[in-house]
């Protein structure tokens, strides 16, 4: 098999079997902890995009084969093609994901069901690792739980059901996701997390005005900037919604000025925890919908997503599996 460092650079994904037996899943008691024993399919997924996190973590490729001895390698693709990867995986089982929050969702929009993916965290700003509460560590593998978590679905108006995309974390539209579309990948590599900063500093050179409408609820609302927050944190550890990706609902926050300074001025309060019901709207989840004057694109956990105009409806529940933290590596 090629060198993971290799591949990184080639930019593939790697699929490799692992033998283990999985235990039948519980879904009256989703926490429980399970041990795997042998025999049975199970996968890993090999994020060569994160290769450079991975070994500084100390989860190279021999790590990760010394834990979970694998055989052959059955596939190489790339990351665009996690969301129709059903065809290499087994009817059943784990298919951890070693990667950032963008290859993440992928993961979750194109498993199938009866597959629970699970997270190693090795991207960029890993704000899914933040949320799931989980660890960058290959040996915490060894013991795992089951989770029920919430995902947001996406489609454009009149295909519901149909090519819907799926959300983890928040999806976005206006100025940080204008700044997602800025962000260059060769910037990303050499800086990290602070390519997004210098990607944003781009986008506020240019005006910020009042392009987009949100609808919900029969009310409509004018604004610069609308944040959908399956999650608590934004940016980091920064909590910016009283919400959890565990619970079934959402949090929609709807900027009331334009302007770059009230755009600056309406984020710093929302990360800092500083008293913001001035500066922006708060509502609960639900079905909105989202169309700009101007040519946008969604942000989907940190990656471009769609085109506007788009539905946002209620979340549904997906299982996933969770590295029992390092407890499980000490077995």
């Amino acid at each position: 098999m090629k060198d993971c460092a290799k591949d990184c650079a080639e930019g593939l994904l790697h699929v490799l079997p692992v033998s283990h037996n999985l235990p039948e899943m519980n879904t009256s008691d989703a926490s429980r902890t399970h041990q795997p024993p042998s025999d049975q399919s199970r996968m890993w997924v090999v994020n060569a995009g994160s290769g450079r996190v991975l070994q500084s973590n100390g989860n190279s490729e021999a790590s990760i084969r010394k834990h979970f001895p694998a055989d052959t390698l059955i596939n190489t693709f790339n990351r665009d093609h996690l969301m129709h990867w059903a065809p290499d995986l087994p009817e059943t089982g784990i298919a951890i994901i070693v990667g950032g929050d963008g290859a993440w969702r992928e993961a979750l929009q194109g498993a199938p069901e009866q597959v629970r993916p699970g997270l190693l965290p090795a991207g960029t700003l890993n704000q899914a690792a933040i949320d799931l509460k989980t660890t960058a560590s290959v040996k915490a593998w060894r013991i795992w739980r089951y989770e029920r978590i919430q995902l947001g679905h996406v489609h454009a108006p009149g295909h519901a059901g149909t090519n819907q995309n799926v959300f983890f974390l928040m999806a976005g539209v206006g100025v940080e996701s204008d700044a997602v579309r800025l962000v260059r990948q060769g910037l990303k590599r050499r800086i990290g997390k602070w390519a997004y900063v210098w990607a944003l500093f781009e986008r506020l050179i240019r005006p910020v005005r009042p392009t987009i409408v949100v609808g919900m609820d029969g009310r409509y609302f004018r604004t610069s900037q609308v944040l959908i927050q399956n999650a608590a944190h934004y940016g980091g550890h920064y909590r910016v919604a009283d919400t959890d990706v565990h619970r079934p609902d959402y949090r929609v926050l709807i900027w009331k000025y334009p302007g770059r300074f009230m755009w600056c001025l309406t984020m710093m309060c929302l990360m800092f925890g500083l008293p913001s019901g001035w500066l922006a709207h708060q509502f609960p989840g639900g079905h909105v919908r989202i169309r700009s004057s101007g040519k946008k694109q969604c942000q989907l956990d940190g990656d471009t997503g769609p085109a506007l105009p788009l539905c946002f409806t209620p979340t549904t529940a997906r299982e996933i599996a969770i590295a029992d933290g390092e407890r499980g590596g000490s077995k």
